[in-house]
């Protein structure tokens, strides 16, 4: 994760595509903890609150730094139903998206379940730019037992592709936000 965060601080854009878990920069510290707790549930507690703190310390840049990099989500619909922390965990994390969505750095969109098969079907992944030309693109991918970094031009632009089909797929950024806001009065 070192890497990862080391490239995530300085990118100018995070462009994301989350499958089965709301994205890490905009999860709120009870879900994130529930997703940590849920992954390695053999962690002490310190060690969960310790990246809980990580994971909320990187979302300061996102929501209150001076040249917040442009974060753009597409969420599956299944991130949003996933009970992960229970109810009440799931609701405040629903109401947190559709108040972090209104930020002027951040787009959230959602792919519904009735699109049906897609060019990412199983798969998450995070494509990052960067203000230097110089630097090339990455795309990150977060597996099981570790971590895939995408750096070939070509492979990069596969991704890029994808996200694109998955933009216009999914729900524009209003009807993203009624529908989280709407997932969180059934939650009530």
């Amino acid at each position: 994760m070192e890497v990862y965060i080391g490239l995530e601080a300085d990118a100018s854009s995070i462009n994301t595509y989350q499958s089965s878990l709301v994205e890490g920069l905009l999860q709120t510290p009870e879900y994130a903890a529930a997703v940590i707790r849920s992954t390695w549930p053999e962690l002490p507690d310190e060690e969960v609150h310790r990246r809980v703190t990580l994971r909320t310390s990187r979302q300061e840049r996102l929501l209150n730094g001076p040249q917040p990099p442009r974060l753009w989500v597409v969420l599956d619909e299944a991130a949003l139903r996933r009970p992960i922390g229970g109810r009440d965990v799931l609701n405040a994390q629903l109401r947190h998206l559709v108040d972090t969505g209104a930020q002027p750095s951040v787009t959230i969109q959602v792919l519904p379940f009735d699109v049906g098969g897609h060019a990412a079907l199983g798969t998450s992944f995070t494509h990052l730019g960067f203000p230097d030309p110089d630097d090339p693109e990455v795309v990150y991918v977060e597996v099981l037992t570790g971590s895939l970094y995408v750096e070939k031009p070509d492979e990069v632009r596969q991704y890029r592709d994808k996200l694109d089909h998955l933009r216009a797929l999914a729900l524009n950024p209003s009807a993203s936000a009624e529908m989280i806001a709407s997932l969180s009065r059934e939650q009530s």
